[in-house]
């Protein structure tokens, strides 16, 4: 496995991100949500189904996810509606 992004393969650096930034809802209908759940459970239940990567999964580093996440913020709040 690889980062999606930079190609990083230290596995003690990769992470499950949502492509599309609709992780909330496909852990609901994963049925994997709850009060107080964590991304532990998310794995767990991958793990279980055997890790299929579907189209809306994909793998990145630490640094490529937070970086995403990072613009995606500042793309949120460049564009909010007053």
């Amino acid at each position: 496995m690889r980062c999606a992004s930079c190609g990083c393969s230290d596995v003690d650096c990769l992470v499950l991100d949502h492509v599309n930034d609709d992780g909330s809802t496909h852990r609901k209908e994963a049925k994997i949500a709850g009060r107080g759940s964590s991304g532990g459970r998310s794995y767990e239940a991958l793990y279980a189904a055997g890790f299929p990567l579907s189209p809306q999964l994909q793998v990145l580093c630490a640094n490529c996810n937070m970086k995403k996440e990072i613009i995606r913020k500042r793309l949120a709040r460049k564009y909010r509606v007053a």
